[in-house]
């Protein structure tokens, strides 16, 4: 009995402190880039009307490719392991889907579990390949959310790929 009701009240303290989608989902790029929370189920409607049509998800499981899936939502599912970098063929696919969505009038939305560090990598990365600098791109996209925590190695990912577009 204990046990149930223990269970009940941490479900219920995690509900509370779900941020509402809305107040969630921070565009890069008006309409057309924008970093989110991992969605519900019940948030995808939300969503769409916000402008996201498209999903790109950065989590290491498929744990909610069924219901864009059953939404109808293109998506790129795009596993990165919490705290670490994308390869170089993700972020090619990331810039091939995020560009064939926008030529399509779809807004793309970037989520991991949180939306703060893996999502925020990748947002980044897709800036710098668009030809912005590391520093444009960080000031971008902690603009659009302040509460993003790269780690050291994310930050480091993101100069050598500056580095890296430079040269090419």
């Amino acid at each position: 009995m204990i046990a149930i009701f223990s269970n009940l009240r941490l479900e219920a303290m995690e509900q509370e402190t779900i941020q509402p989608i809305s107040e969630n989902l921070w565009w890069v790029i008006p309409r057309k880039l924008a970093g989110v929370r991992k969605p519900i189920a019940e948030e995808l409607t939300e969503l769409q009307t916000a402008g996201v049509q498209a999903i790109v998800s950065v989590m290491d499981d498929p744990s909610n490719l069924d219901l864009y899936q059953r939404a109808n939502i293109p998506y790129l599912w795009l596993p990165i392991k919490g705290g670490t970098t994308p390869s170089q063929e993700q972020l090619q696919d990331l810039q091939n889907f995020v560009e064939s969505q926008n030529n399509l009038g779809n807004g793309v939305a970037i989520h991991c579990t949180n939306g703060r560090r893996r999502t925020g990598t990748m947002l980044a990365s897709y800036l710098i390949c668009s030809g912005s600098s590391y520093n444009d791109a960080i000031k971008t996209i902690e603009g659009a959310n302040p509460e993003i925590e790269l780690r050291e190695t994310q930050h480091n990912f993101l100069q050598e790929l500056e580095r890296v577009k430079q040269i090419t």
